[in-house]
């Protein structure tokens, strides 16, 4: 048995607070900020507590979980939050209409992530984003940039499917962000392209306009952001393809990658 200095006690807490806030365990980021800004003092301990630190004996050092980096926990954390959004019912009138609630799918820490508006018919028979007709030109697009689903990630704003085909409520919006954010934070994407007015506003919380976002980067919690066309607005208006087109090529040139020759 070995006692611990007070340095060492620090450093140790420090690292266990890291670990958990990895793990998803959001409020301690305002207890650990204070262990993070300056290393504790006895000065600033209460004398309980100074006791205590100054007698604690440990049989083996906190473990540091390397393991909570690896993509098999990212995988874990993400069918956790997944089960967690299945189980929502924070909008009671999509919890009420909706077959399945649609969480994103695809390749962890991508090149790119795709962000929808929210899933469609097809989407919420099948629980999968982007597999109806605007997934069907989507796949294409992918293709034409050299690019398969298996190589990137698909989610929207929200994950579940409002009714009457309208677009989601700010109410319902604000109820997913929290599912949203983890979810990127998890994937760490290189790259979010945003596909559609819907998806733009409200991760960027812009009002300007797709056509006006077009053409350059953005930062959303230090990933950059691209926006475009959203595939549905293609079908209804073709001759916006090849803006969408020349955003691809943009963003495939920005990753250092090449188009696959015709």
């Amino acid at each position: 048995m070995q006692n611990i200095s007070l340095s060492e006690l620090h450093k140790q807490i420090r690292m266990h607070l890291e670990c958990l806030k990895v793990s998803g365990i959001e409020w301690l980021e305002n207890n650990s900020t204070s262990l993070t800004s300056a290393p504790l003092i006895p000065e600033q301990l209460p004398l309980a507590s100074m006791a205590v630190a100054q007698n604690v004996v440990v049989t083996s050092p906190a473990p540091v979980m390397p393991a909570l980096h690896s993509l098999e926990k990212k995988m874990l954390l993400l069918q956790q939050l997944k089960d967690e959004v299945a189980s929502c019912v924070k909008c009671s009138q999509l919890a009420q209409t909706r077959k399945n609630t649609v969480f994103g799918t695809g390749k962890i820490e991508p090149d790119i992530c795709f962000v929808g508006e929210a899933p469609g018919i097809t989407e919420d028979e099948k629980g999968i984003p982007f597999v109806g007709e605007d997934g069907l030109l989507l796949d294409k697009i992918l293709k034409a940039c050299g690019l398969s689903r298996d190589e990137v990630y698909f989610l929207n704003i929200i994950s579940c499917k409002p009714p009457d085909k309208r677009l989601p409520l700010l109410t319902e919006i604000s109820n997913c962000r929290g599912f949203l954010e983890k979810q990127l934070a998890l994937v760490k994407p290189k790259v979010i392209c945003c596909l559609g007015s819907c998806a733009a506003e409200n991760l960027l919380d812009t009002k300007i306009p797709t056509n006006k976002l077009r053409g350059k980067f953005y930062d959303w919690k230090g990933i950059q952001v691209l926006c475009t066309y959203h595939p549905l607005y293609l079908i209804r208006n073709p001759e916006k393809k090849k803006e969408v087109w020349e955003d691809m090529k943009f963003l495939i040139s920005h990753l250092g990658r090449s188009l696959p020759t015709p």
